[in-house]
């Protein structure tokens, strides 16, 4: 099928957007903007990603234009009965105004009024009904919604389970919402000498070789559940003498423009105590952030890969980890949060309740003792990762642009 060369804005609201990417630490939405975007390039579209920056700057990226831009010093106004600075949404309103851009993508920034566009996306990545965790109330009210209807063409959710949760907050108006699931690179299924990167992994963490590795990769914050995790693994570890946790990943999001790092300080700090006597004996290891492009090389090094967040604080919405450590023949441990479950519904892993202590002790002491349990699922893992990848993201995109393109709608 010809594709129609389309001028494509992605607005990242929230999350830092470096100037090389490979080499920077990112959050899970940041990576998945970027990856998307690389695979639209591929299919021959003109690219940019735009996000905040301290200095306004310009790159490439495997075909993409990257920009930073600096907020606008504008005065606060009132919007949807808020008072709310616009600082920051100016700096691509006027990007977009510069520009003439076919699409535009709004990532963790739903405010699309003012910015030009043929057509306007909101695109969720997020629970908007989930208040975070720290002072900063994050959630979304009536009014947002109503506002993301008025002022865009089309909303798109990254997993049917999140775009369940997202209708419900526009009920009653005519919007048209669609489910776009994140993928996976194909790169992650040629990667090189898988043991090579083993042992390259288990080099860099100090790890043996006959230890069996328990991996963790995400924000150190209250819902992505690493104290659930580090009590149950206290545990495992008394019965499995070889097992190792191994975390990546630190309190502060991967760098983004929310506040509220104190409180997650504190929460990594809490946790770093608790774990501290098994640090000293080296059954654990606190890697800190890592570059995306070793995100593949840490999945690798593991043996299995728990993703434990708290459904009683967040639905997940997609969990974007759980899927590259499946496509790299990683079995996966997963909460019952959200997309969760759905991502290893066919047995490629192991659905646990994550507020069971007890249950997830013997998840993980199974896990850590069955060599062929982990094989068998790494193997059924990787099929499944197969089906979902970022070109075909791509190419049901293209779909439904050419769909709203054609209404000429253009709010």
């Amino acid at each position: 099928m010809t594709v129609q060369r389309l001028r494509i804005l992605h607005l990242l609201g929230n999350g830092r957007l470096a100037a090389m990417p490979d080499g920077a630490p990112m959050s899970g939405v940041v990576r998945a903007v970027l990856e998307l975007a690389k695979s639209q390039a591929t299919r021959g579209h003109d690219v940019t990603v735009a996000g905040l920056a301290d200095a306004t700057w310009t790159g490439q990226w495997h075909g993409c234009s990257l920009v930073g831009l600096q907020p606008v010093r504008v005065a606060k106004v009132s919007v949807a009965g808020r008072v709310v600075d616009l600082s920051r949404h100016f700096a691509f309103v006027f990007f977009s105004w510069r520009h003439r851009f076919d699409v535009v993508h709004g990532h963790l920034h739903p405010f699309l009024r003012w910015v030009r566009g043929r057509i306007k996306v909101v695109h969720f990545h997020a629970d908007p009904f989930f208040k975070g965790t720290t002072d900063l109330d994050v959630s979304w009210s009536r009014q947002d919604f109503c506002s993301a209807a008025r002022h865009s063409d089309l909303g798109v959710s990254v997993s049917g389970f999140l775009g369940e949760r997202v209708r419900t907050g526009f009920e009653g108006m005519e919007y048209p919402l669609y489910v776009v699931e994140n993928g996976v690179d194909p790169e992650y299924f040629s990667l090189g000498s898988v043991s090579e990167m083993r042992d390259r992994a288990r080099l860099s963490w100090n790890v043996s070789g006959d230890a069996v590795v328990c991996l963790f990769v995400g924000a150190i914050t209250p819902e992505k559940g690493l104290r659930e995790l580090a009590r149950g693994f206290v545990r495992a570890a008394e019965a499995v003498s070889n097992l190792v946790l191994v975390i990546v990943g630190e309190g502060s999001l991967w760098g983004t423009n929310l506040g509220g790092l104190a409180q997650m300080s504190e929460y990594e700090g809490a946790i770093r105590s608790f774990l501290e006597p098994l640090v000293r004996s080296g059954r654990v290891f606190f890697i800190g952030k890592v570059a995306a492009n070793e995100i593949p090389v840490a999945l690798v090094g593991a043996d299995f890969v728990v993703v434990p967040s708290v459904r009683t604080i967040v639905q997940e919405s997609f969990g974007l980890v759980a899927l590259e450590a499946m496509a790299v023949g990683r079995p996966v441990i997963v909460s019952q949060s959200g997309n969760l479950p759905y991502l290893v519904s066919d047995g490629e892993g192991e659905v646990v309740d994550e507020l069971d202590d007890d249950a997830l002790v013997a998840c993980l002491v199974h896990a850590a003792t069955d060599a062929q349990w982990r094989s068998e699922k790494g193997l059924q893992a990787r099929v499944q990762a197969r089906s979902r990848t970022w070109s075909k993201a791509a190419e049901r995109l293209d779909g439904l642009y050419a769909i709203h393109l054609k209404k000429g709608r253009g709010r």
